[in-house]
């Protein structure tokens, strides 16, 4: 965002060290991740060969993107379609770190456990 507001992440999916990682690729405009997988080939079987990402390069991307408070990235510890734990995370994020926006993966993980769930939506803040 424009506005340097800070962003609350929750990824059902995947862990924090991994979000961080896919931020820090976005910054340097390189495909991160995947080039961590390819590094971990032996070299007579990487498929990157022409894409380098020096370690200065990499910690200048992390310290300009990761270095505030700008990204509060939480630890997913979801078990199934638990629905209660992700909207007291979704809140935590929003009144205890003040994130003005959250980014929420997959959500079509939360939607398949909302019938089961006894979660009642309001507009109350």
């Amino acid at each position: 965002t424009e506005d340097n507001v800070r962003i609350g992440m929750l990824m059902l999916e995947e862990s924090p060290n991994k979000t961080a990682t896919g931020l820090v690729g976005l910054q340097l405009g390189k495909p991160l991740l995947l080039y961590d997988l390819d590094q971990q080939l032996p070299p007579d079987e990487r498929v990157l060969t022409n894409l380098v990402i020096t370690k200065e390069e990499r910690e200048k991307a992390a310290k300009e993107i990761l270095g505030s408070d700008r990204f509060v990235i939480m630890k997913n510890s979801f078990q199934g379609a638990d629905l209660e734990n992700i909207v007291r995370k979704v809140r935590q994020m929003a009144k205890v770190y003040g994130c003005k926006h959250i980014i929420l993966d997959h959500i079509s993980i939360i939607v398949s456990g909302f019938q089961n769930s006894k979660i009642h939506w309001s507009n109350s803040k």
